[in-house]
């Protein structure tokens, strides 16, 4: 995850103050007088000693650690919780707002049966959530038999607001292209809360040229859960998506410029909306002329395939699509 720190000297101040990063520090310290040019040396080592030793920058939740036999509250952990108070905003904003996996709390079942009578229905059920379920996602998004799990969109199935379960339900529905009018909306208000409306847009857009939802030319207007669950085996295997942590994505964050796809595609298998993402792409992205400038050169090779290790290259996105060939110069 980009993290971009505000400041160097105050990361190289925290994580001296912790202890942390100390003993890895020292030979780069030798008889430097403490000062402020040298903290700020400091303080790009230590930015870049943390990209390679802490790769989850954005904030991370307690089960997404691994902390062994030690206690969490202290040396990494503790250097980590600091981080999350100074890293840059719209990593922040991108971790938490991007497809919102679920939040950590009880939903009031009520309220959600009331607002939606259809979300306590099979498939969903939300009159069932709970926090243990909520913490059971994060170790298997799928469900007990292995397949999509649309219980897992009933985090936000209370709130008076359009939500992503409301987009879910479109999906299944087969509203594929009012599913995706629906996610963008939701991810344009995340953005404005935030400043920027267009912030999660881009993330989204980037992720949808390197995963290949703007060459994914299998799936259509008719394409059904069923048929879906197929093509995520066809991918990656029954295995791989169905036993997908969900607290994976908390430690990998969003999908800055193509990175992490293959995680999010399992992702989007385990909650059932794998079809639906690349429409969200077609619909919103994938002939959107600023869009392509800034992100066909990451369009994927081959989109039936799973992302890591393939050739990327805006020549791909092109050969399928002449008509925004004018815009080949400026990608």
């Amino acid at each position: 995850l980009k993290a971009v720190f505000r400041n160097p000297t105050e990361l190289a101040t925290l994580a001296f103050a912790r202890g942390s990063l100390g003993p890895l520090l020292t030979p780069f310290l030798g008889h430097l007088r403490i000062s402020l040019q040298a903290l700020s040396f400091l303080g790009k080592m230590a930015r870049l000693l943390l990209v390679l030793v802490l790769p989850a920058m954005s904030e991370v939740p307690p089960w997404a650690l691994d902390c062994g036999d030690g206690d969490c509250s202290s040396g990494t952990f503790m250097l980590q919780t600091d981080l999350n108070r100074v890293r840059h905003a719209k990593a922040a904003v991108a971790k938490a707002s991007y497809k919102s996996i679920q939040r950590t709390d009880v939903i009031n079942t009520t309220q959600a049966c009331l607002a939606r009578p259809w979300a306590c229905e099979a498939p969903y059920n939300c009159q069932n959530y709970s926090l243990e379920m909520s913490y059971q996602f994060a170790e298997k998004m799928s469900s007990e038999d292995n397949r999509s799990n649309l219980q897992t969109w009933c985090s936000e199935a209370d709130s008076p607001e359009v939500e992503f379960i409301d987009m879910a339900q479109q999906c299944l529905a087969g509203n594929h292209t009012k599913a995706a009018l629906i996610a963008h909306d939701v991810q344009r208000r995340v953005g404005l809360k935030n400043g920027d409306e267009t912030l999660v847009w881009n993330i989204d857009a980037a992720d949808c040229f390197a995963n290949g939802g703007c060459t994914n030319t299998e799936i259509t207007e008719s394409t059904t859960l069923e048929e879906a669950e197929a093509m995520c085996d066809r991918r990656y295997g029954r295995e791989a998506w169905a036993g997908f942590a969900g607290k994976t994505v908390g430690v990998v964050g969003p999908p800055w410029d193509g990175e992490h796809e293959d995680e999010w595609r399992y992702l989007a298998c385990a909650m059932g909306n794998y079809h639906c993402d690349i429409f969200y792409c077609r619909v919103n992205y994938c002939d959107d002329p600023e869009m392509i400038k800034k992100y066909a050169h990451l369009t994927l090779k081959d989109p039936l395939l799973p992302v890591d290790g393939q050739e990327k290259s805006a020549d791909f996105f092109f050969a399928l699509h002449p008509e925004h060939e004018s815009l080949r110069k400026a990608s």
